[in-house]
């Protein structure tokens, strides 16, 4: 679980499950941790299988918030 579910735009972070054997993320990952730079507002999911082929899916949403914008400019002072 992140410390918060509310980032900020490409920041990163990291996920880690547990309570299984194997575990895939989204579909894709097969670790039990998944280290990510989400830029838009979304959830991830790890299905995690124990020793005797038991499956358990687990998700958590997030929120990504964007960056603020920035100006730059000459202070002629």
């Amino acid at each position: 679980t992140p410390s918060s579910n509310v980032i900020c735009n490409n920041s990163p972070f990291s996920l880690v499950a547990s309570g299984a054997l194997t575990f895939t993320w989204n579909g894709t990952v097969n670790s039990n941790s998944l280290n990510t730079t989400p830029s838009v507002t979304s959830s991830y999911y790890v299905i995690g299988t124990d020793a005797n082929g038991c499956v358990n899916v687990a998700t958590i949403p997030f929120t990504v918030n964007p960056q603020p914008a920035l100006t730059l400019r000459d202070d002629p002072s």
